[in-house]
This record gives C-alpha cells, structure tokens and sequence, in this order.
C-alpha cells in the first residue's frame, strides 16, 4: 500500500517530532571557509566546463541564427 502523501504542515511537524534537539544557537549567519573535499573540487569543475561549452555553443547557435 502507497504511502499516504503529507501536507507541508504535516511534514514540518514530523521533523519537528524527529528533530535531535540539538543547540543551533552556533548558528549565526558567519561566513565558514573551509577546503573543499578533492571529489567536490573534481565535481565542481567539470559541471563549469560542461556549463562553458553550453554557454559557447548557444552563443554560437543564435550568432548562426540571426
């Protein structure tokens, strides 16, 4: 049987209930500078390269279009 799909109020109040209770006053909107993990760094770059080839190609179709 399908799970029943909650309501948005019904799932903020699940995650409330299931919530650790942990202090998130060390939350406070500073800027955190940390070195990226080797994988993520690898990620990263090649998601930019493959987002420069897009960008040149469709620079190149609408200059071929006009």
């Amino acid at each position: 049987m399908p799970k029943k799909q909650l309501t948005a109020a019904e799932f903020l109040a699940r995650g409330r209930i299931k919530s650790s209770g942990t202090d998130k006053s060390i939350v406070n909107g500073e800027e955190v500078k940390k070195k990226l993990a080797h994988s993520t760094e690898v990620g990263y770059s090649r998601s930019l390269r493959l987002w420069d080839q897009y960008v040149n190609r469709q620079s190149i179709v609408r200059t071929t279009a006009n």
